[in-house]
């Protein structure tokens, strides 16, 4: 937002105090913030876990049981979470070195200089991953018995107003 006359999420502080880590945790901050990745990730997980589930067919699977197959499932999408999750980082970092490395409040360090810091920053980053991952057991789970959010249509009419 940098680029834009905004103030509207724009990185900003004191001279030298933003290193790579902070960035970086800054930025899973936000994302986390705006859940829309969350959000993609929940409907990801339920469409490919209940729709095999409630329809009885899981093709090509005839020598492995149910849970098995789901196990997998779970497996196949906790790698699609640590590539975004790896992608993010890059992007990032990146971001960092190309674009924000040259302003004054950029201090051009992998780490911050304060040992308390590093300890927050690993610690919101590993908070965000682990919501993340806590988040797909969650949706897969419920989407063993749960549809993908669809609803049903009323089957009665509304007499009341």
């Amino acid at each position: 937002m940098n680029l834009f006359n905004s103030d509207f999420m724009k990185v900003s502080g004191k001279t030298g105090s933003v290193s790579v880590l902070d960035f970086l945790a800054g930025e899973f901050v936000v994302q986390n913030m705006l859940m829309l990745p969350m959000v993609v990730m929940a409907y990801l997980v339920a469409g490919a876990i209940y729709t095999p589930v409630a329809s009885g067919r899981m093709f090509l699977y005839k020598d492995l049981d149910r849970a098995t197959i789901i196990n997998a499932k779970i497996l196949a999408l906790f790698g699609i979470y640590a590539v975004y999750v790896a992608l993010q980082t890059v992007v990032t970092v990146a971001l960092y070195i190309l674009y924000i490395a040259r302003f004054d409040y950029a201090s051009g360090t992998l780490l911050p200089a304060a040992g308390a810091d590093i300890a927050s920053d690993v610690a919101s980053i590993a908070g965000i991953l682990c919501a993340g991952v806590v988040t797909i057991l969650v949706v897969a789970a419920l989407a063993t018995r749960f549809s993908t959010g669809s609803t049903k249509a009323r089957t009665t009419p509304c007499t009341s107003l």
